[in-house]
Parts: C-alpha cells; sequence; structure tokens
C-alpha cells in the first residue's frame, strides 16, 4: 500500500503530478523525491508514527489547536474557527438545549 494519497487526491481534482509540481513552485523531480517512499525522513516519520500509533501529522508541534466546524441550532448557523468560538457556543448551545 503506498504510504501517501496524492495520485488518488489528483484524480479527484482532475490534476497532473506536473500540475501540482508547478503549483507549489516544486520542480517535479524533487517532490517526487520528498514524497518517495525511499525519502529516508518520510520512511523515519512513518516508522515513528507506527510505533506510536499516531498519525505523521500528530507528530509536529501546532502552536494553537486546531477548531474548525459549523454548528446549526434552529434557523442559526455558527461558524467555529477557534477555541473561543467554540466556548462561546457551547454556552449559547446550553441555552437553547433548556428551552
Amino acid at each position: 500500500m503506498e504510504m501517501f494519497r496524492i495520485n488518488e487526491l489528483l484524480e479527484e481534482r482532475e490534476m497532473t503530478f506536473s500540475q501540482l509540481s508547478d503549483e507549489i513552485g516544486i520542480g517535479r523531480t524533487n517532490l517526487y523525491n520528498y514524497i518517495s517512499e525511499t525519502n529516508s525522513t518520510i520512511v523515519v516519520l512513518k516508522k515513528i508514527s507506527d510505533y506510536l500509533g499516531i498519525s505523521i501529522g500528530e507528530l509536529f508541534n501546532r502552536e494553537e489547536p486546531i477548531v474548525k466546524g459549523y454548528l446549526e441550532m434552529g434557523n442559526n448557523v455558527y461558524v467555529i474557527e477557534s477555541p473561543e468560538d467554540l466556548t462561546l457556543y457551547q454556552q449559547i448551545l446550553n441555552d437553547y438545549l433548556k428551552k
């Protein structure tokens, strides 16, 4: 099984690998080498994440939590873009549910 879904994602978007490399400004050969399973950095990160039972993305430090989504209550739709939004809408949800 391939490590990355890049080909599948490109197919869904009707894009070629060459178009991707042009759009992100990385030469096609370099891009292939970066995502190749022979890239020692990727192989090591994959081994670490597999051992720890997490995704590769979870190995990276994030300065703040990623919280995004929508909350629909009655006729209102609330956009959640931060932990603060989530806290605010939690109170609104509690009030809504008490009705």
